[in-house]
């Protein structure tokens, strides 16, 4: 601004030269995964699952994005989650609709063109050289959509799923159909958590319940816990008490 200008109500001021400010944008994100040693970050948008390398985060313009594998490029992808077992940290699962797709994010895909085109035109992120990963599972028994989802810490292929059709399964991921199938006290389920240590319970959150279940006797939940009159909107345990959720 020369000398003697003045400045107007609500005009922006002009950046100093040099200066550069970069903005990564996604399509709508719906959920996000950490990988379990911190280097990658899965999130579940409008576009598909996409998976950001984080080691470059302080280089905003040299991020990479990747696009993951799965049935059909572009499937909105409502939850992530990647696999904390020590023998599966490569599994990612993603939920879109009623299906969970499983992929093995160490194996490289193909070209991803078209979808980069669509990527950038929306959200102005730096396009995906590749598609990330190979389907090895497809998932689907669920009659209605998948609402959360979580891997087990102790056993590398098993899978749990909940949706609103008031059911939870257990999947083995190497079997197309659910290892156990468990009937869901409410209708609209927001969370499950596996216990890390315990081998075999995990936790429910439905409207105002928490309900906690041994899968070695599925007939009926362990416990109910209800901690109020307000939504449940998420559970967790604790790393240090195995008692305490």
């Amino acid at each position: 601004m020369e000398s003697g200008e003045t400045q107007r109500d609500g005009e922006a001021k002009p950046h100093s030269s040099g200066c550069c400010e970069s903005l990564l944008r996604l399509p709508v994100v719906s959920d996000v995964s950490l990988q379990s040693n911190g280097c990658e970050a899965a999130f579940a948008t409008t576009y598909g699952a996409i998976i950001c390398e984080l080691q470059h985060y302080q280089e905003p313009p040299h991020v990479r994005w990747q696009r993951v594998a799965g049935p059909q490029i572009g499937p909105s992808v409502t939850r992530v989650a990647y696999s904390h077992h020590p023998s599966s940290r490569r599994h990612l699962a993603s939920a879109s609709g009623r299906s969970v797709c499983v992929v093995d994010i160490d194996t490289l895909g193909g070209s991803a063109d078209s979808a980069e085109k669509a990527m950038d035109s929306v959200s102005g992120s730096p396009p995906a050289s590749f598609i990330r990963g190979a389907v090895v599972g497809c998932l689907s028994s669920h009659l209605r959509p998948v609402n959360a989802l979580d891997w087990s810490l102790h056993e590398p292929n098993l899978l749990a799923t909940c949706g609103e059709d008031c059911r939870f399964h257990i999947w083995d991921i190497r079997q197309a159909q659910p290892a156990q199938s468990l009937l869901l006290p409410a209708s609209w389920t927001c969370s499950l958590k596996w216990a890390p240590l315990r081998e075999k319970v995990l936790a429910t959150g439905h409207e105002d319940t928490v309900c906690v279940w041994d899968i070695r006797s599925s007939s009926q939940h362990m416990s109910v816990l209800a901690p109020g009159q307000s939504r449940v909107l998420g559970v967790d345990w604790s790393l240090h008490d195995r008692e305490k959720l």
